[in-house]
């Protein structure tokens, strides 16, 4: 094991969990990205797209169901599996491998067997081992190995060497800890919590991108993995952190995941130019599609979707007034694929076409103009 590796252990009481994964942030992690390492990356969802280094075996079985989950008595999981010894959370999780190799369970619901092909379709899980340098990331709502499974699903357990950098990120920031083998089994340390509410956002862009592009070391990947682990260094030279002992109970009061409807409104006003339905929105939420929507209307006095229409319509005003775009590329730029139904409402709301509101403002502008023009004079 490297010098830096070496130091994650339970017996070690000179440096603190701080120090420690600082050390791997900046002396491991970093230098891996930025080139002096291989490293590969993949997003363990279906349809999978795994890099070549990666073993996968489907274990033959029925698709997992919503009803025979049980639940929880926290708010970060949504559903769990006894059955396949997985879990589903409620915001993107990623692993990098820091020392040997590690099995790893992606289970496989009901509802990504209907859209699966060839084998996914057959079976309640995939069991992956993933190699040394490799970041997999979970997204939301995609069961994995829950903590009570070992890591390590081949006998005999002394000869597993693995060690493991986690990050689970939450609307105000991440929680990090690592685990590791034990000859008894798999070991790990308490989460530390550190403060950055842009690192949500960054880990969905990087679901973005590896759904689009694929695994391995493209550059878009490459920089936001980056902008992550820079983002954690410099946090945890600041020590902004709360007391690790203390972040599942500021979890459960809501201080680190946010309020559902502030989440609602973030996540509407970033996908206002795409299509999206209730059940993402919940999705993103964190919470049920029914519970978001009786929520949302005591704090807000609006449905969700009348929210979506004022916030669509406004952002299409500031277009209108700021640009000489065509209606029906404003339309399109704010979530509209039929620019008829735009303007039909556009004119419910405000009384007025598009058009003619372009033409008001411009006359009102002109107008400025000249009275300023004449107060120079």
């Amino acid at each position: 094991m490297s010098p830096v590796t070496s130091q994650i252990s339970v017996s070690d009481p000179r440096k603190t969990l701080r120090r420690r994964l600082l050390d791997v942030v900046q002396q491991q992690i970093i230098p891996t990205l930025e080139g002096r390492d291989l490293w590969q990356a993949f997003l363990a969802e279906p349809p999978f797209q795994f890099p070549r280094e990666v073993t996968f075996n489907y274990h033959s079985g029925k698709p997992l169901l919503a009803k025979e989950a049980t639940g929880y008595a926290h708010n970060s999981v949504l559903h769990y599996w006894p059955s396949a010894k997985v879990h589903s959370a409620r915001s993107p999780y990623m692993g990098f491998i820091l020392e040997g190799e590690i099995d790893f369970r992606i289970g496989i619901t009901a509802e990504m067997a209907r859209t699966a092909k060839g084998d996914s379709a057959h079976c309640d899980y995939v069991l992956l081992g993933i190699p040394k340098s490799t970041f997999f990331l979970m997204p939301p709502g995609v069961p994995y190995s829950n903590s009570e499974q070992n890591h390590w699903e081949r006998k005999p357990m002394d000869q597993a060497t693995f060690q493991v950098f986690w990050i689970r990120f939450v609307p105000q920031g991440v929680l990090c800890h690592f685990c590791w083998a034990t000859p008894e089994g798999m070991a790990g340390e308490t989460d530390y919590y550190i403060h950055d509410p842009q690192l949500l956002f960054v880990a969905n862009a990087l679901i973005d991108e590896l759904r689009q592009r694929g695994h391995g070391i493209p550059s878009g990947t490459n920089a936001l993995l980056l902008f992550i682990f820079y983002r954690l260094s410099f946090a945890l030279q600041k020590l902004n952190q709360l007391r690790p002992g203390s972040v599942h109970k500021e979890i459960e009061k809501g201080n680190v995941m946010g309020t559902a409807v502030e989440l609602a409104c973030r996540y509407i006003e970033g996908h206002l130019h795409e299509k999206f339905n209730l059940d993402e929105i919940a999705a993103h939420s964190f919470t049920s599609k029914g519970h978001l929507c009786r929520i949302f209307h005591a704090e807000k006095g609006v449905t969700i979707n009348q929210f979506i229409t004022h916030q669509r319509l406004e952002n299409a005003c500031s277009l209108l007034r700021g640009s000489s775009l065509p209606i029906g590329t404003v339309a399109h730029s704010v979530g509209y694929s039929s620019s008829a139904y735009f303007c039909r409402q556009f004119a419910r709301h405000f009384h007025i076409s598009p058009l003619q509101f372009r033409q008001r403002h411009l006359q009102e502008y002109q107008k400025n103009t000249i009275n300023v023009k004449k107060v120079q004079k």
